[in-house]
């Protein structure tokens, strides 16, 4: 008996070091390759929606699993943004009432219906996000940037020019609750700005005075806030992220946008697109330099999160992702759909 247990013991450990020699031995793109598809013990959401002859169905996935949330009355329209909280999953976006989107989010998919102005307009929530168990989000009704807490429309403060406005992320300081919003308002150009707590619109500095930008997406850490978007250069947009009050240019060949912004273990990850006009590609940016960009030409990365060292990215122009590098199809049954935004959590 004793010979037996000590013959598996041996073979127990040969295979180890057979397996330990064979994943040493393979590269990265073999290990991106192999490790794209393993159980990692994670949950990974990503939403946005899924079409079918000319019906648009906001909808989002967990683990490849699919679930249709609603209708939506336009194309560009679904769930924008998910908050992960305990075992809550809220999906921001918008629902098909009658013509007309109207912003609501869902509790673990179950549609909730914030204040809006008037049912007759257009309204969206672009971001949402919990804290404490109140219930933030940001977007706009009638083209004029808004923020709800609790369901509780809120209006921003806008400069008495601004003709029209769009808020774009909202962050939250779990300590203090003072919560942040990124986006822009429009006058004679569109300007770059972030409102704290609702109040003081703080507008963003831009390497080209006179011509148009954006922050489109916001990120907490360590107290400090981060801003991406893009600015307008001599003829194109140019990519670009804001930190302590500086613009940083991002590396790209002449044309760029970013979509979405984290901080990972001190790192900064940009997701968007960059090439030259005509001919650009999904990238992604890690601290100011290029780290990833597909082969693939259109539309962006829509938005980043980085979990356990593991990058997910989501494609604005197809039901598909990259995880570290490698492509996946979710499952949609339609015609076709679109991912906007990425959230990623321990598995429960």
């Amino acid at each position: 008996m004793n010979n037996i247990l000590l013959y598996i013991i041996l073979l127990f450990l040969f295979l180890i070091v057979n397996s330990c020699q064979y994943f040493s031995q393979m590269s990265y793109e073999e290990w991106k390759e192999n490790s794209s598809g393993v159980e990692t013990g994670v949950d990974v959401f990503f939403g946005g929606l899924c079409y079918e002859s000319g019906t648009y169905y906001a909808s989002y996935w967990k683990n490849n699993e699919l679930t249709v949330l609603g209708t939506t009355a336009t194309s560009g329209a679904g769930v924008f943004s998910i908050a992960l909280d305990v075992d809550n999953v809220y999906c921001g976006g918008c629902y098909a009432n009658g013509s007309k989107d109207n912003a609501c989010w869902w509790k673990n998919g179950e549609l909730v219906k914030p204040e809006v102005d008037d049912t007759g307009q257009t309204s969206q929530i672009k971001s949402i996000t919990v804290a404490c168990g109140i219930v933030f989000a940001c977007g706009l009704e009638n083209s004029i940037a808004c923020y709800w807490i609790n369901g509780k429309k809120h209006s921003l403060s806008l400069p008495s020019s601004a003709v029209t406005s769009y808020s774009s992320s909202i962050v939250v300081d779990e300590d203090t609750l003072d919560f942040y919003i990124a986006g822009y308002y429009t006058d004679s150009t569109t300007v770059a700005c972030w409102w704290k707590n609702g109040t003081e619109c703080v507008t963003l500095p831009t390497p080209v005075e006179g011509e148009d930008y954006r922050a489109l997406a916001a990120c907490l850490s360590n107290g400090e806030l981060y801003t991406a978007g893009f600015y307008n250069g001599s003829t194109t947009p140019l990519p670009c992220y804001w930190k302590s009050g500086r613009c940083i240019t991002l590396p790209n060949d002449g044309y760029g946008q970013t979509r979405g912004i984290t901080v990972y273990n001190g790192s900064v990850y940009i997701a968007g697109r960059q090439g030259i006009t005509g001919t650009v590609y999904p990238s992604l940016w890690k601290d100011g330099s290029i780290l990833w960009m597909h082969s693939s030409t259109g539309n962006p990365a829509a938005g980043v999160a980085v979990y356990d060292n593991d990058i997910y990215l989501p494609f604005y122009s197809d039901t598909y992702y990259w995880k570290n590098g490698a492509g996946t199809d979710l499952y949609n049954p339609y015609s076709g759909g679109n991912t906007f935004c990425v959230a990623v959590r321990a598995k429960r």
